[in-house]
């Protein structure tokens, strides 16, 4: 339910991609939705702690804005850069580094995640089975299975691993925001200002 705005974003966007486009050209509007898509992240980041739901759900707002208006834009370049047609080929080539791009995302963002974990949770618990411990390492979820949460000790760590959990999440958001702040910059630089909807003349 609590990304229900960030999709609701990303269809409603696409009322205003072709003003946006026409107003400040492919690579601005495609650069404008990046850096929208981070500021979203870092108000998710900063929300996890200080905000609340409400403000995640601003966050996740921005987000879908965002990404809705770089995907659409992206989109709609790739397959006005070609002849007619070749646009079956390209959307396909679009299609699959769309789709290459998510996983490489997930896979990175999903590392970093971890590691920040592991690294926040620590590696010694004292008063706590053995089988708790090994699950702590591993992760949040692993814990959350194995805990006692009437013993205090176990309790404790819970909420010692949610908290590492958490901040783990933050720092990943902040390293996804700053991807994106970087891809925005290049593409608001260098992709061609060119509409999408113009004619590709035959050579």
């Amino acid at each position: 339910m609590t990304e229900i705005p960030a999709s609701l974003a990303s269809i409603a966007v696409v009322a205003v991609v072709s003003t946006t486009v026409r107003r400040l050209g492919n690579g601005r509007a495609l650069g404008e939705g990046l850096i929208m898509a981070a500021a979203g992240l870092i108000v998710v980041a900063v929300a996890e702690s200080w905000g609340g739901i409400v403000l995640i759900c601003v966050g996740l707002l921005v987000i879908g804005a965002g990404l809705g208006l770089a995907f659409t834009v992206s989109t709609g370049a790739v397959l006005g850069s070609v002849p007619a047609d070749r646009a079956g080929a390209a959307s396909a080539i679009s299609e699959t580094g769309l789709e290459l791009g998510v996983a490489l995302g997930i896979a990175v963002l999903g590392t970093i995640q971890d590691v920040g974990y592991r690294v926040l949770i620590g590696r010694s618990f004292a008063d706590v089975p053995d089988r708790v411990a090994d699950a702590a390492r591993q992760s949040l979820a692993n814990l959350s299975g194995a805990v006692d949460a009437f013993a205090p000790d176990q309790a404790q760590l819970l909420s010692q691993a949610r908290d590492a959990f958490t901040q783990a999440m933050q720092m990943t958001a902040v390293v996804a925001a700053a991807i994106l702040l970087l891809a925005g910059a290049m593409a608001w630089r260098y992709v061609p200002a060119a509409d999408p909807l113009d004619p590709v003349e035959e050579r």
